[in-house]
């Protein structure tokens, strides 16, 4: 059993089905379960996560934890959810490999060869296999994480109503187009499997906004099942719709925190490539600029060092020659001197991770408005952080709604900071 790619655990998800009642039913008898009532509801929630793993795969928690009652509606308890997957695997109904906390693993189940009997005979498969059930989400896409990064619940007002209407509606709409693509990324000259291997990601919509620090004026980035895709995977990409096949390109937000800052500052963006640099006479790798910039909206002056030497060393260990790229031929507090004199104007937005997650909310929320643009223009796009997947023959035209947007709503996304 490869444990190279699964789907997590959504308490939320459910179907209605009368075979799916009935062996529940029957599994509860089977399973001995103390208490069949409270347990009947846990169970169904595990086997529609089951039968809805496209990589056959569910990751989940075991310890106890409290799961935000938006994402939890049936309010499944930890000893609840325990006690019915030991007793799947106990009955071989489930496959089950316990992860540990120490060793920060999840753990993760599958179907066994006696439940895949059962769900077969009863003819419960996903649609997109030729079965019939189908997926309840009952999703809520406007999720909010406190500073430790745990879901907790909130009280509705005009601003989460508004984002959670459209989301659905943008939901909606993309669900007319099919979103295929290559798992290997671009192949090489000579290599076939391009048809071959195409993979599709409009299954399992599941578009949600993500804001942070218990604020919607911070985080808010936008996520779905084509952010998960490497950026080789991103680029073979293509929309298909009933009218027609479409070969995608992805459209980035140059700079775009940065220039987020120097709107703050000054009213407009930074002239020229924010992240060329030069320390003792040489050119600092365009990366490794950048990858300081972003680190450093996002902690102290003081606390830089560590996390950016960390992901500098991960950017170095792939290859010999990205060791090369990506090698820093000064030391740290010389490359931020550099980038401090060269940035004097956003000085005061850096090394202040409360302001960080300001400037990406304000960076998110300008996608947002795009998104909101270009929906009503009918035009898709898949967004990933600060940039844009959209068909070929659309990317003029959302490159202008792009830009007239940055301009022209500035008092929108930058209101958090009045």
């Amino acid at each position: 059993m490869t444990l190279a790619a699964f789907n997590m655990f959504v308490y939320s998800y459910t179907a209605e089905s009368e075979a799916l009642e009935h062996l529940i039913q029957e599994l509860c008898i089977d399973l001995e379960l103390a208490r069949p009532k409270k347990h009947a509801v846990t169970l169904k929630v595990i086997l529609v996560n089951l039968i809805y793993s496209h990589h056959g795969l569910v990751g989940l928690y075991r310890a106890n934890r409290t799961v935000a009652q938006r994402s939890n509606p049936d309010r499944i308890g930890q000893q609840a959810l325990r006690t019915v997957l030991d007793a799947l695997e106990r009955t071989c109904y489930i496959r089950q490999i316990k992860g540990s906390k120490a060793e920060q693993r999840c753990t993760l189940i599958s179907v066994a060869e006696r439940l895949a009997v059962r769900l077969e005979h009863k003819s419960l498969q996903p649609y997109w296999v030729g079965g019939s059930l189908r997926l309840v989400t009952r999703f809520d896409p406007v999720v909010l994480k406190d500073r430790a990064g745990k879901e907790i619940d909130y009280d509705d007002n005009a601003y989460t109503s508004e984002v959670r209407s459209f989301l659905r509606e943008y939901e909606e709409f993309l669900q007319d187009f099919e979103m295929l693509y290559s798992k290997y990324g671009i192949p090489e000259k000579g290599q076939d499997y391009w048809d071959r291997e195409m993979e599709s990601i409009s299954q399992i919509m599941l578009i949600r906004r993500t804001y942070n620090h218990g604020s919607f004026f911070k985080g808010g980035r936008i996520s779905s099942p084509w952010t998960q895709l490497s950026k080789d995977q991103r680029r073979t990409l293509c929309l298909y719709s009933s009218e027609q096949t479409s070969a995608c390109t992805e459209i980035d937000m140059q700079c775009s925190s940065v220039n987020l800052m120097y709107r703050l500052a000054t009213g407009e963006p930074y002239q020229g490539d924010a992240y060329q640099v030069q320390v003792n006479g040489e050119q600092v790798p365009r990366a490794i600029s950048k990858k300081f910039l972003s680190i450093a909206q996002n902690t102290t002056a003081q606390g830089v060092t560590e996390p950016f030497s960390k992901e500098l060393k991960g950017m170095q260990s792939d290859t010999e020659e990205n060791s090369e790229k990506y090698r820093l031929r000064c030391t740290v507090p010389e490359l931020k001197e550099a980038l401090l004199q060269k940035h004097a104007r956003i000085k005061k937005y850096l090394f202040k991770p409360s302001v960080g997650m300001k400037i990406q909310w304000a960076e998110s929320e300008l996608v947002y408005l795009v998104l909101k643009k270009l929906l009503a223009l009918e035009i898709p796009a898949l967004t990933v952080f600060d940039s844009f997947i959209v068909r070929e023959q659309d990317a003029a035209q959302v490159q202008e709604v792009l830009n007239s947007t940055a301009s022209e709503d500035m008092h929108i996304y930058l209101r958090n900071f009045k």
